[in-house]
């Protein structure tokens, strides 16, 4: 590969300059000679799933899975199908996705055992109730000092805070406000309830910045709201329902 030409196709999607460098084995043997690997197609997932009685509840950076994102208008399109978006199925829909763009490398996805009595709930369909109820826990990957005092630092600072190393955010959520990173901090240590963080989203922006006057708890769970779903959706926290 290190005498192909650069601008092939086959070395610009599968190639990287890192697995030249001495001791780096590891990775060309991971990702590119597996014996036997041939990979798995998200119907394949759905069967296996299926197969071993677990139910599936999203993928992970479901945000990046989106079929709609993927004309130019969504609503024409579902006409022309024949049914609203929501009456498709989210199998249907993911494996719409994959045909028409088999973006992702990786299928990588949560799922939960059939025999537990809690039924998933996806998170476009959390009522008011199950957000002001819901706790908010960093994802274990984040958990660093390194990250920590970056983190701090853009608070500080109020500067962009930069979440691009992390391996499970891609595109544009690789930065959020310092207004968010410091919600961010106060789960860092120890889980943390919405209506907790919603009391600090408060504290930490009291004022509507185009009006001046005291911004009011409607509009500023609107706002966390659209915060925590940013950063559930690049993989740096989680959200989960207690109100089942």
């Amino acid at each position: 590969m290190a005498v192909i030409k650069d601008d092939t196709w086959l070395k610009k999607r599968s190639w990287y300059a890192e697995y030249c460098k001495e001791g780096n084995e590891e990775s060309i043997l991971a990702n590119h000679i597996l014996r036997g690997d041939r990979g798995f197609s998200v119907r394949e997932m759905f069967e296996l799933l299926e197969a071993s009685e677990l139910e599936f509840i999203e993928m992970v950076q479901s945000r990046t899975w989106q079929i709609r994102d993927l004309f130019e208008e969504p609503d024409k399109a579902s006409k022309i199908i024949g049914k609203s978006w929501n009456e498709i199925s989210q199998r249907k829909q993911l494996e719409w996705f994959e045909t028409l763009h088999p973006y992702h490398r990786l299928i990588d996805f949560w799922c939960g055992n059939l025999q537990v009595n809690c039924q998933a709930l996806s998170i476009e369909k959390w009522r008011e109730e199950d957000w002001i109820n819901a706790k908010v826990t960093l994802h274990p990957q984040n958990k660093n000092d390194f990250k920590r005092d970056r983190l701090i630092q853009s608070i500080n600072e109020k500067t962009a805070v930069f979440l691009g190393d992390n391996s499970l955010v891609e595109g544009n959520l690789n930065y959020i406000d310092s207004s968010l990173g410091a919600c961010l901090l106060q789960v860092w240590e120890k889980p943390a309830m919405v209506k907790y963080l919603l009391d600090c989203w408060l504290r930490i922006n009291p004022v509507d910045p185009v009006t001046l006057e005291a911004k009011d708890e409607e509009k500023a769970f609107s706002e966390l709201k659209k915060g925590l779903r940013i950063l559930c959706e690049a993989g740096v926290i989680f959200l989960e329902r207690t109100n089942t």
